[in-house]
C-alpha cells in the first residue's frame, strides 16, 4: 500500500467490516468502502458474518469511510437508519 501511495495512487480498500483496520492501513489508505447487506452482515446468520462494533467504531472514526448497503426488502431501511444512528454512519 504504501508503495502505491508514495508513487501518487489512490488507495481504496473496499470492506466488509469485521475487523479494525490497522494504524498502517489508516495512514496509507484513502478510503475505505464498507459494503454490507443489511441483515446478512450486521447480525450474522449463516450467509455472512457477525459486525463487530469496534471495528465499525475504527472505520467511522478513520473519517475515511463511506457506507453502502444492499437493500432487499422495505424492512432493510428501517434497519439501516438504526445502524445511521447508533454508529453515526455518513456518508
Amino acid at each position: 500500500m504504501t508503495c502505491l501511495t508514495d508513487a501518487s495512487r489512490w488507495v481504496e480498500i473496499e470492506t466488509n467490516g469485521t475487523r479494525a483496520p490497522g494504524s498502517d492501513l489508516l495512514e496509507t489508505v484513502a478510503q475505505f468502502k464498507r459494503v454490507a447487506q443489511a441483515v446478512d452482515v450486521w447480525h450474522g446468520d449463516e450467509s455472512g458474518p457477525t459486525i463487530d462494533a469496534a471495528a465499525l467504531r475504527a472505520f467511522v472514526s478513520s473519517g475515511k469511510s463511506v457506507f453502502k448497503f444492499v437493500i432487499t426488502a422495505p424492512t432493510d431501511l428501517e434497519e439501516v437508519a438504526v445502524l445511521e444512528q447508533r454508529f453515526g454512519l455518513a456518508p
